[in-house]
Order: C-alpha cells, then structure tokens, then sequence
C-alpha cells in the first residue's frame, strides 16, 4: 500500500476518489442514525446530491493538497501519501461523513496556504499576498474560528519575507474586505448594527466544551493515530536539516498550523468530532513525511498503515 502511494504515477492520484467513495459509500446510500444534520440550506437538496458534493470536495482537496505538496517541495519528493492519507483523516469516523463546516473551510484554507507557499522568494507577492487573507476570511464565514488562521498568515509573512508595512496592509485588506462585503449587505438591509452585535456577543460568550463521547473503536484510533504523531515527529526533527530552505520553512509553517488549528478549538462553543478534520492538512504532511523517510525493509510502516484503516473501518461500524 505504501509502496503504491509513494511512487508518483498517475494511477495513485486516480484512486483517491475511489477510496473516498468507499469510505463514504455508507452514508451516501443510508443516513445513520444519530448523525447530526447538515446546514439548513441543504435540507432543500436530494440527500444523495449533499453526499456527492461531500465526497466531491473531500477528493477535490486531498489532490490540491497533494499537489501544492509535490509543487513546492514540502515533502522534498514528490508522492501521492499525502493525499490518501487526508481522506483517511477526513473519513475517521461516522459522524465526520457529511457536509460539515470545516470540510468547506478546508477548501479555502488550502489555497491560502497555497499563495502562503509561493511567497518565498516572489518579487510580484501583493496579489498572493491579497488572495491569503482573502482565502482565510473566506473560510471564516463557514467555520468562524478559522478567522485565528490570519494570525497564522501574518506570522508567516514575518517568517518569509523581511518587514514591509505595504504587504502587511495588502495582507489585512483581502482579509477585511469580505466582511466589509457583508457589512454593506447588513447596512442595506437595515441589520448591520443587530449583526454584528449578536456576533460579538456569541464571540464574547464563548466557553468551548468537548461534547463528544469517545467509545472503544475511536479510543484506539486515537491511541494509534497520537503514536503515529510521535513517530512521525521523531522522524521530522533527526530529518528537517537535510531539506532544502523551502522545504524547512514550508514544513516549520504547516507545525504552526497545526498549533492554530488546536487553538481555533477555544472560539467554539463546543469541540465536536467535525472540528477534528481541521488536523487532517498538517498530519497528512507529517504522517506521509515519516512513511517515506522510514526504511524500505521494515513491516512495521506497513503495519502501522493498515491498523490505521482497519481502525477508521472499525469507526464506520
């Protein structure tokens, strides 16, 4: 299975969506009982047309990602791991299969991190400079506590490029202009003030509780998947020197947001299974960084691979 994943034929990059449809080929034809409801616009949609664009955007993202992987070297060898392993992260379990907020918000995320990339060393960056902030405000509107992931941006900025005041306003400009957008589509409907405050107020009130229940089957996936984190890290830091500077730089940024997607966990009312995919971007990264840099001789890689999938089906019982 690594093996197969590893190698950067096109044969690979053609299963992902296969594998995503045998991961959601469950709900699509059947809704468990107990999973929560998707958005109230899409209880105007064919059920079976809501799973599609799930499944659609699940595949469409996991191949981005990929690419903007392989594009700017982040894993110094090109390979289609990443993207197999994010549809395995973002299919771990039942009630994370449908058309949840941050599955949306990933999309956006992924291109900012994307225009992130393609700052080092870019003479011309004002239009990728806009289009991140822009991106990130974006993926806000679907999954609010993304908002934290500008911060992400303008750190990044300093970590890329030497200090400049103009990039920086560039930057805050595309973040704020979509909601200056909806400021004057609340002003013409005459709500701008009761908007935004019962925003701040929801914002202000927030006290984040985890308010799922792990059974038998996600304990276990959640004891792998942390022992795989801890290999993974391992491996990430007796290698990281080795790289290329942009190499480095792009795998020292996807560390930090992962930092900030734990921490977007505190402008949640409550931390549900869902808001867990927001990890599926960097452990994609660090996971597939460990599985190609380990030794070509040893089973226990392998091994570690298929207990994860055997897990993930377990969580699908």
């Amino acid at each position: 299975m690594i093996r197969f994943f590893k190698s950067p034929q096109p044969a690979a990059l053609f299963m992902v969506p296969v594998i995503v449809i045998l991961l959601w080929l469950q709900v699509m034809v059947k809704q468990p009982a107990g999973m929560m409801l998707p958005f109230h616009w899409q209880e105007a949609l064919p059920r079976f047309l809501v799973m599609f664009i799930a499944v659609a955007l699940v595949s469409l993202e996991a191949i981005y990602m990929n690419n903007l992987f392989n594009r700017h070297e982040v894993l110094g060898k090109n390979s289609y791991l990443p993207a197999f392993l994010y549809v395995l992260l973002m299919s771990f379990a039942l009630p994370v299969l449908w058309l949840h907020p941050v599955l949306i918000a990933n999309i956006f995320l992924l291109v900012a991190l994307d225009k992130t990339f393609s700052l080092f060393k870019n003479e011309t960056a004002a239009l990728a400079l806009f289009d991140g902030g822009f991106m990130i405000s974006m993926a806000s509107f679907f999954y609010f506590p993304a908002v934290l992931f500008f911060a992400w941006f303008i750190i990044s900025i300093a970590i890329l490029r030497p200090f400049s005041f103009r990039e920086w306003l560039i930057a805050c400009i595309g973040f704020v202009l979509p909601y200056f957008f909806m400021s004057v589509y609340f002003f013409w409907n005459d709500r701008l003030v009761s908007k935004w405050e019962s925003g701040i107020r929801l914002f202000a009130s927030k006290t984040p509780d985890i308010s799922f229940v792990t059974g038998r089957p996600l304990f276990w996936l959640f004891l792998l998947t942390g022992f795989l984190f801890l290999l993974s890290m391992g491996k990430f830091r007796r290698n990281f020197y080795k790289n290329v500077v942009k190499t480095r730089l792009c795998q020292q940024l996807l560390m930090l947001y992962m930092v900030f997607a734990v921490l977007s966990a505190f402008l949640s009312t409550s931390v549900d299974f869902f808001q867990l995919t927001l990890l599926a971007i960097p452990f994609s990264l660090f996971f597939s960084n460990y599985f190609l840099l380990v030794k070509k001789k040893t089973w226990i890689p392998e091994l570690l691979l298929w207990s994860l999938i055997i897990l993930i089906a377990w969580n699908h019982l």
